[in-house]
Parts: structure tokens; C-alpha cells; sequence
């Protein structure tokens, strides 16, 4: 159970105010309905980019590179 569908049971409604969800508002079944579907194609997304995430991490690793910046050594510079 999600902590907008625990205040939702307490008579508590949710409403976005201001930017592109601005029309959400779980007062109501058809916008509470927006909401949760929104919500679950975020989730997706997030999902879909933790994926992608892995699958480089390991291509990275069945290449042997390092995650970040590879180290600079200048011979010039006194230590």
C-alpha cells in the first residue's frame, strides 16, 4: 500500500498544485485512476533504466574497465 492510498482510506485526498500533473487530484475515481497509472509508468521507467544501468556495468566489466575517470599521470609534475 502506497502512502497516498493510506491517506486516500482516511478520507485524505492528494492534489498536485502546480507543473504537468496538475490535473491529479485522487479525490475522484477517474483521477485517482490517472495517478496510480502514472505512477506505475514511472516505476516502469525507473526500472527500465536500472536494466540499462546493469547491463553496461557488466559490458564494462567483460571488457575490463573501471567505472570512472581513468587515472592521469604526468611524469612532468613533482609528486
Amino acid at each position: 500500500m502506497s502512502i497516498v492510498d493510506g491517506r486516500c482510506e482516511r478520507g485524505i485526498g492528494f492534489r498536485v498544485l502546480d507543473g504537468a500533473l496538475s490535473s491529479v487530484d485522487t479525490r475522484s475515481a477517474d483521477r485517482r485512476l490517472f495517478f496510480q497509472l502514472t505512477a506505475a509508468m514511472a516505476e516502469f521507467v525507473r526500472s527500465l533504466i536500472n536494466d540499462r544501468t546493469q547491463a553496461c556495468s557488466e559490458a564494462a566489466k567483460a571488457q575490463s574497465l573501471t567505472d570512472g575517470r581513468r587515472p592521469v599521470v604526468n611524469e612532468d609534475l613533482p609528486p
